[in-house]
């Protein structure tokens, strides 16, 4: 499935919630991951079904259907296991091959080949960089308002969308990954769809009591520093949007530490 179609399916799913049919939300995110699953058998699509599932559960726990949203939330962690057991072997699958390769193929005296990397059979996160790596992770727009952030959250749908949206809570990131490699062009486009919300949209975010742009880095021993810049002209548009920026920095957990990259 295109991304347009899975865009344009996901929006009408939202604005059915939006229009107090979370019940016509709910059937039509299910048809869209019936259409999805042949292509997520295939190995493709896993995104885009997790994305649904999500706009899914947020449907159906609109509609009261408790059991239902259980079991979408339970789905929903089953269907992101095995995506993550699946590169796992599939990176273990490559070094393996690249090893036997390496050992036909051995490096000329002198060459300029890499050496050849000892293979693991430890189980590797699947996310960005290696788990000591020091990498920025994204950009998350938190919201916090004593409104409804649903005509909000709408208003910026299919183009970013919500990661959970508790009353008067939202946190938001762009759907775009191409758009994710570095903090100042995640702000400049969130602040582009800002200035383009409609009235009713706008007037939510304008009444909100809090408005963050939150860079995500992630800790590690290595590189030995890591810079972003953001420009004075982006500084100033997020000011002229009534905005903050924040930045939050995970640990490296415990077993990251002790484990030997390389």
């Amino acid at each position: 499935m295109e991304h347009e179609e899975f865009a344009r399916r996901a929006k009408s799913a939202i604005a059915a919630k939006s229009d107090g049919r979370p019940d016509d939300a709910a059937a039509e995110m299910r048809a869209l991951l019936r259409d999805l699953e042949p292509a997520a058998k295939a190995g493709v699509n896993e995104w885009h079904q997790q994305q649904a599932l999500g706009l899914l559960i947020d449907a159906l726990d609109a509609a009261g259907r408790q059991e239902e949203c259980r079991s979408a939330w339970e789905e929903l962690i089953e269907l992101t296991q095995q995506t993550g057991t699946y590169w796992e072997q599939a990176l273990t699958s490559a070094r393996d091959q690249f090893a036997l390769w390496g050992r036909e193929h051995p490096p000329r005296s002198g060459g300029d080949l890499p050496p050849r990397p000892a293979v693991r059979s430890a189980v590797v996160q699947p996310a960005v960089g290696q788990p000591a790596d020091l990498v920025f992770l994204n950009v998350d727009l938190d919201i916090e308002s004593a409104d409804d952030l649903t005509v909000l959250a709408s208003a910026f749908a299919p183009l970013a969308y919500a990661l959970e949206r508790p009353t008067g809570r939202a946190s938001f990131e762009l759907n775009d990954p191409e758009m994710s490699k570095d903090p100042e062009s995640v702000i400049l486009e969130f602040v582009r769809r800002v200035n383009d919300l409609p009235r009713s949209a706008r007037e939510v975010w304008d009444r909100a009591s809090r408005r963050v742009f939150d860079i995500g880095v992630q800790s590690g021993r290595r590189p030995s520093q890591l810079t972003h810049r953001v420009s004075s002209h982006t500084l100033r548009a997020v000011a002229d949007v009534g905005a903050a920026i924040a930045v939050t920095v995970y640990a490296v957990m415990p077993d990251d530490e002790t484990r030997q990259v390389g």
